[in-house]
């Protein structure tokens, strides 16, 4: 039996600006409708988890420089006293930033630069996926995410209409 098309099931005729057949059927089901009540929330949720992960991993870094210096001189990243540092502060401070939605997009940039960078280094020292740069990849999809999207309406960047 073959399917009559979307209109005639009644779903909507009109294109969407995505363009998407899926975009069309979840949007308009009463269950999505009601979750997209939340979806700024989700967004803040999201942003927030991602944010801290940052500070928890960068404010040890920068409160040991010397100790961070030396690990990243045995990782291979010469001089490991200048790379350690921008990394300690990208994450810190850039951790920071999304979390308050200040300066979001620069910021998850930044965050996504510092994350390709670790993905490479251990696809290049030969790190499987799992157990290796499965978590890196995550971050680095998300910060490309609020690089793109910005912080949300829950933000700093929104409630000031900070744009650059």
């Amino acid at each position: 039996m073959r399917k009559q098309p979307l209109e005639n099931r009644g779903f909507p005729s009109r294109s969407y600006s995505h363009g998407s057949t899926i975009f069309c059927l979840c949007y308009n089901h009463p269950m999505t409708q009601f979750l997209t009540l939340y979806a700024d929330w989700a967004y803040l949720l999201l942003r927030l988890a991602f944010a801290l992960v940052f500070i928890v991993h960068g404010w040890p870094k920068l409160k040991g420089l010397k100790e961070n210096a030396k690990n990243f001189e045995a990782m291979g990243f010469k001089p490991g006293n200048l790379w350690g540092t921008i990394v300690a502060l990208t994450e810190t401070l850039g951790g920071l930033a999304i979390f308050f939605g200040f300066y979001t997009q620069l910021a998850a940039l930044l965050i996504a630069i510092n994350m390709l960078v670790a993905m490479l280094w251990k696809m290049k020292n030969k790190h499987g996926f799992a157990g290796g740069y499965e978590l890196d990849l995550v971050l680095f999809t998300i910060a490309l995410v609020f690089a793109t999207v910005g912080a949300g309406l829950y933000s700093l960047d929104y409630n000031w209409l900070i744009v650059y």
